[in-house]
């Protein structure tokens, strides 16, 4: 008895539970078509899953576009900087003295 294995899914265990009991209301045919749905259900899940690593991987090799590389340059002016700086203080010095 230790090593058999019980399926309280049969249907003889389900007859043997719901003996003298309405078997109309739902919770027998739930019980009945358990099997079937748990696995339904997994197949779905399953399928999805797999859906979904397939499609990520999927557009990340085919519609991803890399990053471009860009490249920065470096410009110095020095000398456009201190002219720069002459004009505006000849200019602050002309409104000083009209004022």
């Amino acid at each position: 008895m230790m090593n058999s294995k019980l399926n309280i899914y049969r249907k003889e265990w389900l007859d043997v539970i719901f003996a003298g009991r309405n078997k109309m209301y739902g919770a027998y045919e739930l019980r009945n078509l358990s099997n079937k749905a748990t696995n339904v259900g997994l197949a779905i899940v399953v399928s999805f899953a797999f859906l979904l690593i397939v499609g990520s991987y999927g557009y990340n090799k085919y519609f991803k576009k890399a990053m471009p590389i860009t490249t920065t340059t470096i410009v110095d002016f020095p000398n456009d900087l201190e002219e720069l700086q002459k004009e505006v203080e000849k200019k602050r010095r002309l409104k000083k003295n009209l004022f």
